[in-house]
C-alpha cells in the first residue's frame, strides 16, 4: 500500500494561496483602505475594484471617489456617477452625499436642485445611527448643503424636492451590510 505524502512546504504554500483566501472581498477592502491611507491611489483602485468586484456596498463609494478625483489613474466622473449610484441605491449615505454634490454642481449630471436636495436628505436620514447622537462635522456638512440649496430654490422646487426625499428615504434605506 503506497501511502502520498505531501511535503511540509507544498502544505504551507497551498495554505498561503488558498482561493478563498485570496478572493476575502473584506481584505481586498481593508488592502485599498491601507493604499489610501498612505496616498497608494492606484493600488486603492484595484483592491477596491476587487472588492465592487464581490459586491461590497461601501467600495463603491470608495471607488467612485477614486474615479471622481482622478486619482491613481484616470478621472473617470461617468463611472464615480454609476458606482455611487448603485451604492446610493443601497441605502449607503457617503454616495448619496456625494450624489447630492454630483446634482448640485451639474458634474456628470445634468445640475438639478431637486435631485441635489432629494440626495442629501436621503444621506442625513441614513447617517449611521452614532453620527446623529454626536455633533459630527459630516453631518454638519451634510446640514449645511441643504440650507445652501434653500436659499437657491423656489417653493414649488422645495416640494418636489421634498417628495422625491421621502420617496428616496423610503425606496434606499440603509442596509446593515454597510462598512465605513
Amino acid at each position: 500500500m503506497h501511502r502520498f505524502r505531501i511535503p511540509a512546504f507544498m502544505l504551507v504554500l497551498l495554505f498561503c494561496v488558498s482561493p478563498a483566501q485570496a478572493a476575502d472581498p473584506d481584505d481586498a477592502y481593508n488592502r485599498g483602505v491601507q493604499a489610501y491611507r498612505t496616498k497608494d491611489y492606484a493600488t486603492a483602485r484595484i483592491q477596491w475594484a476587487k472588492a465592487v468586484d464581490a459586491n461590497m456596498t461601501h467600495a463603491f463609494n470608495n471607488l467612485g471617489f477614486l474615479y471622481y478625483m482622478g486619482w491613481g489613474g484616470k478621472e473617470d466622473v461617468p463611472r464615480a456617477i454609476a458606482l455611487w449610484t448603485t451604492a446610493a441605491k443601497r441605502g449607503h449615505d457617503e454616495s448619496q452625499y456625494h450624489l447630492g454634490q454630483a446634482y448640485e454642481e451639474g458634474t456628470g449630471v445634468p445640475r438639478s436642485l431637486v435631485q441635489a436636495y432629494a440626495w442629501y436628505r436621503a444621506s442625513l436620514a441614513n447617517s449611521p445611527a452614532e453620527e446623529m447622537k454626536s455633533s459630527s462635522k459630516e453631518l454638519d456638512k451634510r446640514r449645511q448643503a441643504l440650507v445652501r440649496l434653500l436659499g437657491e430654490m423656489q417653493v414649488e422646487q422645495l416640494g418636489e424636492a421634498e417628495r422625491m426625499a421621502r420617496g428616496y428615504i423610503g425606496k434606499y434605506p440603509r442596509s446593515g451590510d454597510l462598512k465605513e
